[in-house]
């Protein structure tokens, strides 16, 4: 029983230890285009080509910082303990508040996108695993949308991924959606305050947004560019 007791202490120690240390962490990752399956439907030869020569050349690298129930993934980095959320595709999530913050593009506009639903449900297949930086991950598939693969990685327990995805047991080191490849080239511990600094301006409800976004694909549909590809 004393050993018991003992153990439990030096346990709940650790902890504090721990917690007191305010370790975040941090992972940087490439991303790399996947070609869309309606692109190879295209009827436009020389089109179809241009844009699977234009998506095979396009690639990002995105920084992903977490202290806990915050998490900033952008296309900058930590400086100056401080990462600032900005570029296309960067996403902010707050699990406390239940709220994320992304910043999307429409025709090379930028708009800074408020939700207050979190990305976080998933089916889980634990008998598929593939190695990340000689890491064990697992896969799981979103279920709002099945083409979204996350493979999660336990040995790091932070429920955080690119894109805003989040809530797995573990951190995705790599994630597949219909037309993007992310994956984790190193992963860091950070010891000390990092504040995360959200974009300024005029803030647009995603409802909003996915509206606009879909009465401008039909205007340039509308105006005779059949070949338009949402990404």
């Amino acid at each position: 029983m004393k050993r018991v007791i003992l153990f439990t202490l030096s346990c709940l120690v650790s902890c504090l230890l721990v917690s007191a240390q305010k370790i975040g962490l941090s992972i940087h990752y490439n991303m790399v285009m996947q070609i869309p399956k309606e692109v190879y439907s295209m009827s436009d030869l020389s089109k179809r080509q241009m844009i699977i020569n234009q998506l095979s050349n396009q690639h990002k690298t995105y920084t992903l910082f977490t202290n806990g129930n915050e998490c900033a993934f952008s296309t900058t980095g930590i400086d100056n303990n401080v990462i600032k959320l900005e570029g296309s595709g960067s996403y902010y999530t707050n699990t406390t508040d239940n709220k994320e913050i992304s910043i999307k593009s429409i025709v090379d506009k930028a708009f800074v996108v408020f939700s207050d639903s979190l990305k976080n449900e998933w089916d889980l297949y634990f008998d598929e695993t593939i190695e990340v930086l000689g890491k064990k991950c697992t896969k799981a598939v979103y279920k709002k949308n099945r083409s979204v693969v996350a493979w999660f990685c336990q040995e790091i327990p932070s429920p955080v991924g690119p894109c805003g995805y989040i809530g797995l047991p573990g951190a995705i080191l790599r994630l597949t959606t219909s037309s993007e490849i992310y994956e984790a080239e190193s992963i860091l511990p950070i010891k000390g305050q990092v504040k995360i600094e959200l974009p300024r301006g005029k803030v647009m409800q995603k409802p909003a947004f996915e509206k606009l976004q879909k009465k401008k694909i039909e205007e340039l549909k509308e105006s005779g560019n059949d070949n338009v590809i949402v990404l």
